[in-house]
């Protein structure tokens, strides 16, 4: 999972580069090796507690196998910011991709009625798949984290 996470979101540079006021290849190389260099450090340190705490026996989903704690309810706790917060950047190039394929342009360049029905149904739909799936192993296995 940490490789498939890690490496999801690089179909927001485009949208990154020309959020930027100059965005010359240097400026586009340092914000690119800035964001991979401190998500590289976050998910080290992550795999390294779980390896290092469970070996080889790690779980699927490694925070049901911690005990209870404040501790982790803090990492529980942000660990729903990070999924709060990085839905609508996945969600962002998913309703792009789905207005370029079903209506032919941008969903930048659609009316409201459209723009909104489609940012309706990736929700719904991935709401929907979020509860009717209970094992989170096999939707990684479907993306190809295991």
């Amino acid at each position: 999972p940490i490789f498939i996470f890690g490496y999801t979101c690089h179909q927001n540079t485009f949208t990154l580069v020309n959020e930027l006021k100059r965005p010359t290849q240097s400026r586009c190389d340092t914000f690119i090796i800035l964001a991979v260099s401190t998500c590289c450090l976050f998910y080290f340190v992550v795999a390294f507690s779980g390896y290092h705490t469970y070996g080889s026996n790690v779980a699927k989903d490694i925070i049901a196998a911690y005990p209870n704690t404040k501790f982790l309810a803090v990492g529980r706790i942000g660990l729903a910011f990070n999924m709060a917060f990085s839905y609508p950047l996945q969600c962002h190039p998913c309703r792009n991709s789905v207005s370029v394929l079903v209506t032919g342009e941008p969903a930048q360049y659609l009316d409201d009625r459209v723009f909104y029905t489609i940012t309706f149904c990736i929700l719904v739909l991935s709401v929907g798949i979020s509860m009717a799936v209970h094992d989170l192993g096999l939707v990684l296995g479907l993306v190809g984290a295991t």
